[in-house]
């Protein structure tokens, strides 16, 4: 129990310490706000699997070890989201406009809301509502975590929930 202790003040002493500046790094990589929050998370929950090579949060070692290992997980969702924009390149425009959200939109109140939407969010729309796949489908076709995906959807139906209210 008191080493279960120790674990879990030392993960809250690594993120007071470093949240802020691993966010900066991952921001200046990724360029959007949500996307470097989730790549921070993702970090941290790198840091956590790895939790036995920190020794002490509050050394020079740790906060390189933090600061590295936040940016190449910006890095890396960097490159997947190039990836992801060259196969959601390749599908189809017209999938798009096909199916309303919801009951009471046409087709072309769907489309013109999509529009409206950021492109990552979009995806994630297009890919779970539109194309009815799974979290974990749309996981492998855009290559982001599940909880990345679930995450994303989250916030697009709130996105869409306000562009709805300003149409």
């Amino acid at each position: 129990m008191n080493s279960q202790m120790k674990e879990n003040e030392k993960a809250e002493l690594l993120f007071g310490l470093y949240e802020q500046e691993m966010y900066r790094v991952c921001f200046a990589i990724l360029g959007d706000p949500y996307t470097a929050e989730d790549a921070v998370s993702e970090s941290f929950l790198k840091l956590l699997k790895n939790r036995d090579r920190i020794v002490d949060p509050r050394a020079d070692s740790c906060r390189r070890y933090v600061i590295k290992t936040a940016k190449n997980t910006a890095i890396d969702m960097y490159r997947k989201k190039a990836r992801e924009r060259e196969i959601l390149e390749d599908l189809p425009e017209n999938q798009v406009s096909v199916v309303p959200l919801t009951d009471d939109m046409s087709p072309i109140d769907t489309e013109d809301v999509l529009d409206r939407l950021s492109k990552k969010y979009r995806d994630v729309i297009v890919c779970m509502c539109i194309n009815g796949l799974t979290v974990h489908e749309t996981s492998a076709v855009l290559k982001i975590s599940e909880a990345c995906v679930r995450k994303r959807l989250e916030r697009a139906r709130h996105q869409l929930e306000s562009i709805r209210k300003n149409v």
